[in-house]
């Protein structure tokens, strides 16, 4: 039974439901007529009741109820102590306090809904952040940090370490390819699209859009910026930028007017503009590259994807050796090191390589040794030779030999 010490009493309580004033009733039936006395009046709800003279219950009547309700809704109560012994079951004060706990009930249940809402819609945009940014800051730490992969490599310095590497905006690279244009396109392959470019100061630019599908991942790029910024040499491309915004891996370099090798050497057409003047130029170019990745760089770097699509000529016709994706840098001292993933194009690869993963300074030499026959043949690595068309172009080109190129 819930009674106060003062009449018309608020509190914080939970309501009052109508069991408890069934209770009551009993309770004073129980004393019968002469039991029960009226301390004021019969009116509906009456102020106050004696039982048998000692056991007192307070009311209020109804209007100070409804006043008290009123009062007790404004400020947010959730209880009132009265009770009303006629008709119970619509008991205002009972169904005013509850609707207040339902009220508040529906306002705390509102309130958790909408924090939870947006602590959600928070946790997304600092998780999209994180990884929008992680990319970027990933492939920034992989700039002054080359692979340690000489014994005290961690004391020494590491030259062309990015600092000097611009990080470009999306925005910036889309204007400068004219919303990477058909007509600015200057060659596509399995990693992607290279556009040409030009930023708002004139300086004509090559931009590396890899592709969703590229095998070319996160990885490879982070190697390939990490690689290219440090290469100093007049026959290696210079890397200017990336851009890794909106999910984009992006490679700027400087621009070649000329394209790729095999833009010349395989087109009919565009062949004779190679003489043997310029063939030889070529290869004495790429030999330098390759002999200052192997011997005269910081680091031995072992390219692995050496071949005609992957040397780029300036204005001049030099040669430039490019596309670090799959470059692994080397011990000074080490002979060789093996791999259980096999990266490459067909026909450069050397066949140790292919059946045991060992890959070593003279992976390179091999695929030198390929290019330096395409060169001079200007023949592909992916067609047949001979008066059968079934043999490749080194079997070939041992067959012309021992029969004496007749």
């Amino acid at each position: 039974m819930d009674t106060c010490e003062s009449r018309g009493e608020l509190h914080r309580g939970t309501s009052i439901r109508t069991c408890h004033y069934k209770l009551i009733k009993s309770f004073l039936r129980s004393f019968g007529n002469n039991g029960v006395v009226s301390r004021f009046n019969n009116t509906f709800v009456v102020d106050e009741f004696t039982v048998a003279a000692t056991i007192w219950v307070d009311f209020d009547d109804v209007d100070s109820i409804r006043a008290k309700v009123s009062y007790a809704k404004e400020k947010g109560l959730l209880g009132y102590s009265v009770f009303q012994l006629a008709n119970d079951d619509n008991w205002i004060l009972s169904k005013a306090a509850q609707e207040v706990d339902e009220d508040h009930h529906k306002r705390r249940l509102l309130i958790i809904v909408l924090l939870s809402t947006v602590t959600v819609i928070i946790l997304l945009g600092i998780v999209f952040c994180y990884c929008h940014r992680g990319t970027a800051a990933t492939i920034t730490k992989a700039l002054y940090k080359i692979r340690k992969c000489l014994s005290g490599a961690e004391q020494d310095h590491v030259e062309g370490n990015g600092s000097d590497l611009t990080a470009f905006s999306y925005l910036t690279i889309k204007m400068a390819t004219n919303n990477f244009s058909r007509d600015n396109k200057l060659g596509e392959g399995g990693f992607g699209t290279v556009y040409k470019g030009k930023l708002r100061k004139g300086e004509e630019i090559a931009v590396k859009r890899l592709s969703e599908s590229s095998n070319q991942g996160l990885e490879e790029l982070k190697n390939e910026i990490a690689l290219t910024a440090r290469l100093q040499h007049v026959n290696s491309v210079r890397l200017l930028g990336y851009c890794t915004k909106r999910d984009e891996k992006i490679l700027i370099y400087e621009y070649l007017p000329n394209k790729s090798l095999d833009h010349f050497l395989f087109d009919p057409r565009k062949s004779i503009l190679l003489d043997w003047s310029k063939r030889a130029n070529i290869i004495e170019g790429v030999t330098q590259g390759l002999l200052y990745l192997q011997e005269y760089s910081n680091f031995t770097i072992i390219h692995r994807d050496l071949k005609a699509s992957n040397i780029l000529l300036d204005h001049n016709m030099n040669p430039k050796i490019s596309d670090f994706g799959m470059a692994r840098i080397f011990r000074k001292y080490d002979l060789e090191a093996n791999t259980s993933r096999i990266v490459g194009t067909y026909g450069y690869v050397p066949p140790e390589y292919v059946r045991k993963g060992i890959y070593s300074t003279k992976y390179d030499v091999y695929s030198f040794g390929v290019l330096l026959l395409q060169i001079i043949s200007g023949k592909r690595t992916s067609c047949y030779y001979g008066p059968h068309e079934n043999m490749n172009l080194l079997e070939y080109i041992c067959g012309r030999g021992r029969s004496g190129w007749s």
